[in-house]
């Protein structure tokens, strides 16, 4: 991922990709955007969303603002045991990530759901501070 660029009003842009390892994850991202899919994710704001054979699996990349560092979420439940918990990895401007079409260790390749590469806007992917929320 690049360190940081500007839009074309000049504003600056840093890339970050949130890394969902579970279907907890999956559920609490969702959940935080108010959407039912990936695909829906996708389209609805200015992200891409990647993915494998793994469906559970998949990695949130978009641009903000504002520079992140990278962060392991960890939500433990309610026994405290942490045994059972989102697995959530935020990713700041200076992490690789594999991108479509890629191939993944599990001999699938990486692809796009919703929105392409090509489709992805040079602004922020902020909106009404829902990933404010994760970062």
């Amino acid at each position: 991922m690049f360190r940081h660029i500007a839009d074309n009003r000049g504003i600056e842009l840093y890339s970050f990709a949130i890394d969902v390892d579970n279907d907890l994850g999956k559920r609490e991202i969702l959940a935080a955007f108010g959407v039912e899919s990936l695909e829906q994710l996708s389209r609805g704001y200015n992200v891409l969303v990647s993915q494998h054979a793994d469906k559970d699996r998949f990695h949130l990349i978009g641009y903000t603002t504002r520079e992140i560092k990278k962060k392991n979420l960890r939500i433990i439940n309610g026994n405290g045991d942490g045994s059972e918990f989102p697995r959530i990895e935020i990713h700041d401007s200076t992490t690789v990530i594999t991108l479509p079409p890629s191939p993944h260790n599990d001999g699938s390749n990486y692809q796009f759901i919703g929105r392409q590469l090509n489709e992805l806007r040079l602004e922020s992917s902020m909106y009404a501070g829902k990933l404010d929320t994760l970062l």
